[in-house]
């Protein structure tokens, strides 16, 4: 019979998965009876993105033309997923989690004053 734990012991291994719709690649390393899961995450589409609509908000600060809606950032996806599990379902706790996060990661506003947020 195969005894996985005894064939561990005995060897080292790592592996790398990429997702090709999403900017996640995980990477699998096994150390013994160890094995470690990392994440990795590729947001320079999300910076592009941010950038682009930085440009485009430079004459209305963000703002839709009936000042409906404002587009504030660009968020990555890992992150958004972090701050929606913090928030707990509450959107005022959200939104505040949201504008902290673009506050400490100024290169994804879409809009170029972060005070105004």
């Amino acid at each position: 019979m195969f005894d996985l734990a005894s064939f561990i012991d005995k060897c080292s291994y790592e592996a790398e998965f990429d997702t090709p719709t999403d900017s996640v690649r995980t990477q699998i390393a096994v150390e013994g009876d160890e094995v470690k899961l990392r994440k990795l995450y590729d947001v320079e589409e999300v910076l592009k993105r941010a950038e682009f609509f930085r440009q485009i908000n430079r004459e209305n600060n963000g703002f839709s033309e009936h000042k409906h809606f404002r587009h504030i950032g660009c968020i990555p996806q890992h992150a958004m997923i972090d701050i929606m599990q913090k928030s707990e379902g509450d959107n005022q706790e959200m939104s505040k989690l949201i504008k902290r996060y673009l506050r400490e990661h100024p290169k994804f506003c879409t809009v170029d004053s972060v005070r105004s947020i």
